[in-house]
């Protein structure tokens, strides 16, 4: 259950990136509610493929809400990079963007992704294009933003 919320918490942290949100408070007018509560935004696939494509990574996320690990982290996000038992925060989003680009035709692999199946290898990639968020980073950088 742990890992889960912690892939979950990874893709809202990794998807901050690209959206000029601030996660660290609620921002005025707004409330946080619980993970029960919680409802996925619905995501309309036309209007994300012509103004903001990379949306279409989060769409394919939601449809693996519910997704259970097996034994020793196995996953099917992991057969996917290559070794079905590492603990697969990395590969998780690799997948949904592969999936996004297979499904929906676009090209966010390499161009607004990158392909990685550890963080350590994905954190040179989003340094290099100034969008790199550290856990003591408040917001997120504006500066070569993908919208």
């Amino acid at each position: 259950m742990k890992k889960r919320i912690y892939g979950f918490l990874l893709l809202v942290v990794f998807l901050s990136a690209l959206l000029p949100v601030c996660l660290a408070e609620a921002m005025p007018g707004e409330t946080w509610v619980s993970t029960e509560e919680w409802v996925p935004p619905v995501i309309d696939e036309a209007d994300a493929l012509e103004n903001a494509p990379w949306l279409l990574v989060l769409k394919t996320a939601q449809e693996e809400i519910g997704y259970v690990e097996g034994p020793n982290n196995k996953s099917k996000y992991g057969k996917w990079i290559g070794d079905k038992y590492c603990a697969w925060c990395a590969e998780f989003l690799t997948w949904c963007v592969n999936e996004t680009d297979q499904r929906c035709g676009t090209s966010l692999m390499n161009s607004i992704f990158p392909h990685y199946g550890h963080p350590k290898d994905g954190a040179p990639w989003f340094l290099e294009r100034e969008r790199f968020i550290s856990a003591h980073s408040r917001f997120p950088p504006r500066t070569n933003g993908c919208g």
